[in-house]
């Protein structure tokens, strides 16, 4: 707990294989489930709450860098950004391979993967990322395919469906998991996994109707959910 530049790990540049669970709990400017402010994070996740005023589920902010194969669940609430994985993003950045399903709550803005991109990070490139879970008091499924294309409007059913992220083009062969069958689940990373399996239900006794992705709607220009 603390006012400034909080985070498990504090103030770090890198972070990798890195796994908390607990409550973070910032002041007035960046907070993160793992760290306040760096770059360059890999295989690491945040399983609680983190509240605060720049926040997100792994790091308060990236100066640029690379997020790839992460993961958040809980709650991340913020006074003003809020984002699953990332709070404020303010120079160049890619997030990859990474998923939240953190219900996340900001006042001025809030995503389901980051908050705010801001200065000169005017773009932020997404690859097979996705997200499921509560952004401002609505459950939301979302999700960036392999070109980082934003795909919304997906279903609680698709956002369980082996072939809605198979379309999208998650590899399932050397990156992603999925459970299908009797049982269904979210995806999780093999590399990375998260235990228990992440929404993993019984399956309906009427089977999965796989939609094509062609039936979701497809947003190009958003910069984040």
């Amino acid at each position: 707990q603390g006012s400034v530049y909080v985070g498990s790990l504090g103030y770090a540049g890198s972070v990798s294989n890195v796994h908390v669970t607990g409550t973070v709990r910032g002041g007035s400017s960046m907070t993160g489930g793992l760290i306040s402010r760096g770059a360059n994070i890999t295989n690491s996740s945040f399983m609680g709450t983190v509240t605060g005023t720049r926040v997100g589920g792994i790091v308060g902010e990236i100066p640029g860098g690379t997020i790839s194969s992460n993961y958040t669940s809980g709650t991340v609430s913020g006074t003003e950004k809020a984002g699953g994985l990332v709070g404020v993003i303010s120079d160049p950045a890619s997030i990859n391979t990474s998923y939240s399903l953190a219900t996340v709550t900001g006042s001025s803005l809030e995503g389901g993967i980051f908050g705010e991109a801001q200065g000169s990070a005017t773009s932020v490139s997404q690859n097979s990322n996705y997200y499921a879970g509560v952004l401002g008091g609505t459950a939301t499924n979302a999700i960036w395919d392999n070109t980082g294309t934003e795909l919304t409007g997906i279903t609680a059913t698709q956002i369980k469906d082996s072939l809605t992220f198979a379309n999208a083009g998650f590899d399932f062969e050397n990156t992603w998991a999925i459970v299908t069958g009797d049982s269904v689940s979210y995806p999780y990373l093999q590399a990375n996994p998260q235990s228990p399996i992440p929404g993993k239900v019984k399956a309906n006794s009427a089977p999965v109707v796989s939609t094509p992705i062609a039936d979701v709607t497809v947003d190009e220009n958003a910069a984040n959910t």
